[in-house]
Order: structure tokens, then C-alpha cells, then sequence
């Protein structure tokens, strides 16, 4: 959606802090953001048993604004007594509350809690009651796997293995959607093709006897789909990484290990998947109205886009990319604020934020899309399929900041003419026709390319626009906003007509275009009749928090976090009934 302004910056910041402190219909204060988030982010163990332990991050990533570094301490344990200590493992949480006073993080394990014994015997330390997530080696406590073993733990023992086969299984794909490699406090985003569609992939293996760890103390020499190739130790014993596999799918990799007892070896086929999500379309898409860092400096992944990691698409691909270790999530974030199918999609665009005539337009997101995952010969990179195509569309090519804004400054604004766009002496009501009227071909011209692109009508999932204009009680707004320090409403009466001259039919075209091409119809929750822009628990970004969050009006009007949260559930589930779920 294009913001109360259009593509216009023009208000005067003087202007902008008048309006915040006027108020805009929207009582108290900022709605709180709480969130949990559950990701199976690689943990280590570090320290000596004597003298307790530290679980840290082993790598990097960021949930919820809540940055983590690869090392950063997250939780302590110290013996209660003997040699117990209480651990909870595997599973990372992220807990955030977002509020005035600024982000407030913590960060717990799920899967627990566990009493973990240690105990020294003639033969050196054992470890009970932690599976086969972990084991000890020398005077440390280590992490042996990701997902417990369905193995017993092992235990220290001077009894040797019998030599024989091991057994190789995927330990898991690195988070493709999520880090923050460059540690500047955003989620990286994929931009171009050799990250999009790479030549090479990362997994690691767990190697291990049938029924006991791995030896550590022995030499590996690994074979991928026959060639002779090394593969890097990692800091959890047992578990191996290679980053040359030539494609996803499946490879087998075979092992020999010759220790003090003799060789033992294996081979097992190991499946690479990695889910490819694009999200494309408008503000609704990009996360408009939610910032990854928020305030005066506010923050974008794409300032010109307004896009951040906040809207619901880029919730989906954390949510797949969190669903199992075993597969990875490619997510291509190209949606923009204020485009429309003419300008955004198949047509090139300023953006929301127009840095000027020195730079170039914005290309056309579908034609960026064909780039990023076009075949490479001269690589051996074929073209990437796409597994799910999410999609927001149609709000702009109606006009919608422009008639917010019309609203706002004129009475009975639909009757009004000299709106932005529309043809001599034509009313407001009457232009909303004559764009609707348009959408249907439009939408065929963007059905067109998503045949070109070799993407299947049943991946394509796209979403309808959600009823902002409610309270808690489902009642329309009254007023729906109120800037009274300049003199502008929109009014209860212009609700009712935006919601049946405008939203109701633009939904409608929407799922005739669902209909008609085959797409995956995702319906805006309903849920929103009751969490409107004046409702006491709103899931809508008011005018005050737009200019405290990002210093402009553009969010006013979009989807806070609660409302992305609410429209990734319906997404989520829609990709499910496609047999999407982030699982192997």
C-alpha cells in the first residue's frame, strides 16, 4: 500500500511532530511487540565441569530486532552439588518486548529441563541423562548433536568397539534465512544469483558407531558420490561439514576411520533440501509500518522500499527455515512499498523513498526475480525452481495512499474530484470503478509471467487486504482518523464507503484472479474486524507510531506485528495443505 502521502515526502517534519502530538484517534500508548520465536540455532558448550559451564551462540542470527553473535553467552550453569547440573538443550527461543523504552531480549533452551550427571570413574568421566545430545571429553562437556540420537549415550569405558560400520547421517543444512554475517544488526538478504542459485552447498554429517559416538581420536577420510574429498570437523565431536556438494538432492558420502583399533566405515545417501520462498508485491509485503530498527534513524533491509524482515512473507521463510534442521530456506525479499502490478512488478519503479534522477529506477520485481534464478552453464547451475511464490498485489493500482489522504483532508472524499490520477472532472468513486475495472487484465499479465518463470498455478499464494477499520467490537471506526490540530477526518461515513466501494471489490477481483489462473487463494484474517485501527488491542500501525517508528506517515494504515503474525498463520497453513512445512 502507498502511504497517506502517495510517493510525496513533502510534509514538513514540523508538521509530522504536530500531528503525533494532536494524536490520531488511536487512545494510549503504543501497544507493546512481544513475540517468541523457536529456532534450532546451532549451540555449543564451553568450560570445564569443575568449574561449570557456559552454553553460547554458534553462530549468528537475529529474531525479533534480538541480535546474537556467534560466542555470545546465553546461559551459565554451575554444579548445585557433586557433579549435577540442571541444562535445558537443543532448541533456541527468542523472547522480545517491544515497547517505549526499547527492546528487551531473552533467550531460553527448550527441551528440558535435564539433570545431567557427571561422575568420575577408574576409567576417566561419564555422563547420564542427556541422550545422545551430549558426552565428555576430557574435563569438558560437549554438544554431540542437534536433535538427541535415538542412540544410547555413550559412556567412558575401556572396553574397545568392535570394529565395523559406521553409520552417516545429515546432522543439517546452515541457516540460509535468518544470520547476520556481517554482524550490522540486520538479517542478510540474498540479492544476487550466485547467492540465490549457488554453484556449491553446505551440509554437515554425524558419524557414529551403531550403537556408540563416533572415536574421536581417529582419522577420516570421506568420499561425496564417489570422489575422494576432506571434509572440516566441526566443534560439535562427530560432526563434519562440506561445503562442495554440487547440487540439492541426494549424495552419498562414504567414511573410513582408522584409529588405534583398526577401520571401520560406512556410506549412507544424505538428501540436501532447500526451500526456495520469493515474496513479491507492495507495502503489505514488504513490512511497511515495521522497521528492523525503529526510531528517528529507522532502518530497512531496502530504505527505498521500506522493506524489513518484520512483514508476514519474510515471517513465512523464518517459520520454514526453523521447521527442521535437515533443510534450509532460500528467501528472496523483493516486494516494495507502493508498487503496484504497472509499476513495482512488471514495470519499473521510483519506490516509496525517491532518492532522485541520479538512480536509476528500481527494475521491475518480476524481471529481478528471473535474474536471480536463471540457469548458469558456464557453472553447471540449472535454473532454480521456485517452491512458493507468496504474493500482495492490487491495493495500489486503486490508488489507495492517495484516497487516504483525499479522505482525510476533504469531506465526503468519494464524491470529490481532483484526486492524483484520475481523468478531468472524475470523482473519486468514479476513478475506483474504472481501476478495478483494469485489475483483470493486469493480473493476467502477471499470471503470464509466472508461466514463463516456470512456477506451478498451485505455488503461487496470494493474499487478500485485511479490514483495518474496526474496533475491538467489530463496530467501523468513528472517526477511522483524526489529525485535529490540522483539521482532518476520515470519517466513519468514508470507512464504510472505502470498505464497500474499495476493499470489498478490490478482494473480490483478487479471487477472481485466483480462480481464474489456478493460484492459492490466501484470505486476510478475520480476526482484524475486531483488531482495527481504533480496537483497544489493534493489530494496525496508527499515525502516532508511524512518525515515532519511522519518521513519516508511510506505515500509518499497515499491519503491525501482530497483524503480519496473524497473516503468516494463514499463510503458513495455506503451504501446508501444499505439503510445505520446512520438513524433509
Amino acid at each position: 500500500m502507498r502511504s497517506l502521502r502517495g510517493r510525496s515526502r513533502g510534509v514538513a517534519l514540523v508538521v509530522a511532530v504536530g500531528i503525533a502530538l494532536a494524536g490520531s484517534g488511536h487512545a494510549g500508548a503504543a501497544t507493546p511487540i512481544e513475540g517468541t520465536y523457536r529456532g534450532a540455532h546451532l549451540t555449543r558448550v564451553t568450560g570445564t565441569l569443575e568449574g561449570g559451564f557456559s552454553v553460547v551462540a554458534g553462530e549468528s542470527w537475529v529474531v525479533f530486532g534480538c541480535a546474537v553473535s556467534a560466542g555470545t553467552v546465553l546461559t551459565k550453569y554451575a554444579p548445585a552439588g557433586g557433579s549435577k547440573f540442571t541444562v535445558t538443550w537443543l532448541n533456541v527461543w527468542a523472547s522480545t518486548t517491544q515497547g517505549v523504552e526499547g527492546v528487551k531480549c531473552e533467550y531460553l533452551f527448550d527441551g528440558g529441563p535435564a539433570t545431567v550427571t557427571v561422575a568420575r570413574t577408574k576409567s576417566g568421566l561419564s555422563i547420564e541423562g542427556c541422550g545422545g545430545a551430549c558426552a565428555t571429553s576430557g574435563s569438558e562437556l560437549v554438544r554431540v548433536a542437534a536433535t538427541p540420537a535415538t542412540t544410547t549415550a555413550a559412556t567412558t569405558t575401556t572396553t574397545t568397539p568392535p570394529v565395523g560400520k559406521l553409520v552417516v547421517t545429515l546432522f543439517g543444512l546452515p541457516n540460509r534465512y535468518g544470520p547476520d554475517a556481517n554482524g550490522d544488526g540486520l538479517i542478510d538478504a540474498l540479492t544476487t544469483a550466485q547467492q540465490v542459485n549457488p554453484a556449491e552447498w553446505t551440509a554437515s554429517v554425524y558419524v557414529h558407531r551403531p550403537n556408540a559416538d563416533c572415536d574421536a581420536a581417529a582419522a577420516y577420510s570421506w568420499k561425496v558420490d564417489g570422489r575422494a574429498v576432506e571434509l572440516e570437523p566441526t566443534r560439535t565431536a562427530c560432526v563434519f561439514s562440506f561445503s562442495h556438494f554440487k547440487a540439492l538432492g541426494r549424495h552419498r558420502v562414504a567414511v573410513t576411520a582408522s584409529g588405534a583399533g583398526g577401520q571401520e566405515a560406512g556410506s549412507n545417501i544424505v538428501v540436501l533440501r532447500d526451500l526456495l520462498i520469493v515474496g513479491i508485491g507492495d507495502s503489505n509485503a514488504s513490512g511497511e509500518g515495521n522497521p528492523d530498527v525503529a526510531g528517528a534513524g529507522a532502518r530497512w533491509i531496502d530504505p527505498r522500499c521500506n522493506r524489513s524482515h518484520f512483514g508476514y512473507q519474510a515471517q513465512t521463510a523464518s517459520a520454514l527455515e526453523h521447521a527442521s534442521d535437515d533443510t534450509s530456506v532460500t528467501f528472496v525479499h523483493l516486494a516494495c512499498s507502493g508498487a503496484s502490478l504497472e509499476e513495482g512488478l512488471l514495470g519499473a519503479y521510483r519506490g516509496i523513498v525517491d532518492p532522485g534522477v541520479k538512480v536509476s529506477d528500481i527494475p521491475p520485481q518480476i524481471g529481478a526475480l528471473k535474474a536471480l534464478v536463471k540457469a548458469r552453464p558456464a557453472d553447471g547451475v540449472k535454473q532454480r525452481p521456485i517452491d512458493a511464490l507468496l504474493v500482495s498485489i492490487g491495493v495500489n493500482d486503486l490508488h489507495f495512499g492517495a484516497i487516504v489522504k483525499q479522505c482525510l483532508e476533504r469531506t465526503d472524499c468519494f464524491t470529490s474530484k481532483g484526486l492524483p490520477g484520475t481523468r478531468r472532472g472524475e470523482t473519486v468513486a468514479q476513478a475506483v470503478k474504472r481501476w478495478l475495472a483494469a485489475l483483470p487484465a493486469r493480473y493476467d499479465r502477471l499470471a503470464a509471467t509466472f508461466v514463463a518463470l516456470q512456477v506451478p498455478p498451485q505455488k503461487v499464494f496470494i493474499s487478500q487486504y485485511f479490514d483495518s477499520l474496526r474496533d475491538q467490537r467489530g463496530q467501523l471506526c468513528d472517526p477511522l482518523i483524526e489529525v485535529s490540530l490540522l483539521g482532518q477526518t476520515f470519517t466513519k461515513d468514508e470507512a464504510a464507503r472505502a470498505y464497500n466501494s474499495f476493499l470489498l471489490p478490490l478482494n473480490a477481483a483478487v479471487a477472481a484472479a485466483a480462480r481464474r489462473h489456478g493460484w492459492t487463494l490466501v484470505p486476510a484474517p478475520a480476526a482484524f474486524r475486531s483488531h482495527g485501527y481504533c480496537a483497544s488491542a489493534s493489530w494496525i500501525v496508527p499515525l502516532t507510531e508511524s512518525l515515532r517508528n519511522q519518521w513519516s506517515t508511510e506505515g500509518t494504515l499497515h499491519a503491525n506485528l501482530f497483524g503480519h503474525e496473524a497473516q503468516r498463520k494463514g499463510v503458513v497453513a495455506a503451504l501446508k495443505r501444499q505439503g510445505i512445512d520446512g520438513k524433509p
